[in-house]
């Protein structure tokens, strides 16, 4: 499996609303993860919260740590994932980046929807 460059998938907690508008598009996703100093992460910000702000006369370039999710879905990465359970996740919750997070929620890695869509093309 190819080595994935998580660092993509994150803003900084300090990051304006056009860097994460930014960072989702580079990724094609709809969402990316927010993290603190020292990696953990705190929240999830999603095209859609960046639109909600912008409708709401909220300034591109204000901070997205008042917009930003902290209840979002994740794994632990000792955790038991099964295809069920992430078909669930993806059709159900309309999500399209999980994150699979260690103890002290740093990132392991992601499960996209196009990366998932892509293993079962392939098998």
């Amino acid at each position: 499996m190819d080595e994935i460059d998580l660092s993509k998938y994150t803003i900084i907690k300090d990051s304006n609303l056009k860097d994460a508008s930014s960072a989702i598009e580079s990724t094609k996703e709809r969402a990316v993860l927010v993290i603190d100093e020292e990696k953990h992460i705190i929240g999830l910000i999603s095209s859609g919260d960046i639109i909600r702000a912008l409708i709401s006369d909220v300034n591109i370039y204000s901070k997205v740590d008042n917009h930003f999710r902290t209840n979002f879905v994740y794994f632990l990465e000792d955790e038991k994932i099964n295809k069920e359970k992430i078909e669930d996740i993806f059709l159900n919750q309309q999500l399209s980046l999980l994150p699979i997070v260690n103890k002290k929620m740093q990132l392991k890695s992601v499960i996209t929807l196009r990366s998932y869509l892509r293993s079962l093309k392939n098998k």
